[in-house]
């Protein structure tokens, strides 16, 4: 796009999987350099999904934590030597889903806060897996008697066809827990110190 049309005052959001950072580095520069000063890209939506090495494999990510961590750290280096590049706090991640364990929530308070993840989704603790008829994980959740019927889950905050249950009680009472206390502290500083109490 950049190449073959000249583009004045314009921003264009660029959205991919975190290891397209790294893949298309120099076509990104590249166009960085062409836009100069009265164009910017905005990086938006790139799928960090969680910080567990174990849950990145449930979803199939294609990644594991050593990917997203030297992902962001190019972000942020490719963000200090272009003024014309942005990164909004929109990456998608999805903290809980019917598997989580009490391990999963552990290691990604410990990674997100050693890569300062809130820089790149603000409000992740209070996120939540949507599981529909397309996805295999739907099937896997129905199977094991984890859905619960329900279409407008307000407890995760969206209508799906569907919502379901946690598989380990601990993990349902530290979900419930960090919700009955939302906005006290910083959100992962509060679900660091809910499960300090576990």
């Amino acid at each position: 796009l950049v190449r073959a049309r000249p583009l004045q005052g314009s921003e264009i959001l660029l959205s991919g999987r975190l290891d397209h950072v790294k893949r298309y580095r120099p076509q990104l520069e590249d166009a960085l350099g062409r836009l100069r000063e009265s164009n910017t890209i905005r990086l938006y939506q790139f799928g960090i999904e969680n910080l567990s090495d174990t849950v990145l494999q449930r979803y199939n990510k294609g990644l594991q934590f050593a990917d997203i961590e030297a992902a962001l750290q190019l972000m942020d280096e490719l963000e200090r030597l272009h003024a014309n590049l942005a990164v909004e706090r929109s990456f998608g991640f999805i903290l809980f889903d019917p598997w989580t364990t009490v391990a999963d929530l552990r290691t990604n308070v410990q990674r997100a806060l050693r890569i300062r993840l809130d820089r790149y989704r603000g409000q992740a603790p209070q996120t939540s897996l949507r599981l529909m008829p397309e996805m295999s994980l739907y099937w896997q959740a129905r199977a094991e008697g984890l859905l619960t019927g329900e279409v407008a889950d307000n407890v995760f905050g969206y209508s799906v066809d569907s919502g379901w249950r946690f598989r380990d009680d601990a993990v349902s009472q530290i979900h419930a827990e960090y919700q009955r206390r939302r906005g006290e502290m910083p959100p992962w500083q509060l679900l660091g110190d809910i499960l300090g109490q576990v």
